[in-house]
């Protein structure tokens, strides 16, 4: 069983934070960062989540054994995965084109190639 001693959250936008004040009422130390200097987060973390430190997101990483990710799903390209070896990572991402800009490695692919897919997978019924 993992057990967390600091948990660092990735985003500081509508998810980020309520998990943030979740662990802290919980009782955990909690990192938070976004993409930028964390100087620009310390008042509203402050003000909305007192008690987590805001931090530059590789050194919240690396201070930390549990990592939330709650990012914009279009900025997920941008996290050094080595970053990540070794510890246990939360996806609290959500796909939502309209949030900024649309990942097109993630957008569904064309009707036709679908049914193409699904018909070139053998069936298992009747089996």
């Amino acid at each position: 069983m993992h057990s967390i001693r600091r948990l660092a959250v990735l985003g500081a936008g509508h998810v980020g934070p309520v998990i943030a004040r979740l662990a802290i009422r919980a009782g955990y130390p909690v990192a938070i960062a976004t993409s930028g200097d964390p100087e620009d987060i310390a008042l509203i973390t402050e003000l909305v989540i007192p008690g987590a430190e805001p931090q530059w997101a590789s050194d919240a990483v690396a201070d930390a054994d549990t990592v939330v990710l709650a990012m914009p799903l279009h900025r997920f390209p941008d996290v050094d995965p080595g970053l990540l070896t070794g510890k246990l990572v939360v996806d609290a991402m959500n796909y939502w084109p309209a949030s900024r800009r649309a990942t097109t490695s993630l957008l569904p692919l064309p009707p036709r190639t679908l049914a193409s897919k699904a018909s070139s997978t053998p069936s298992l019924a009747g089996q």
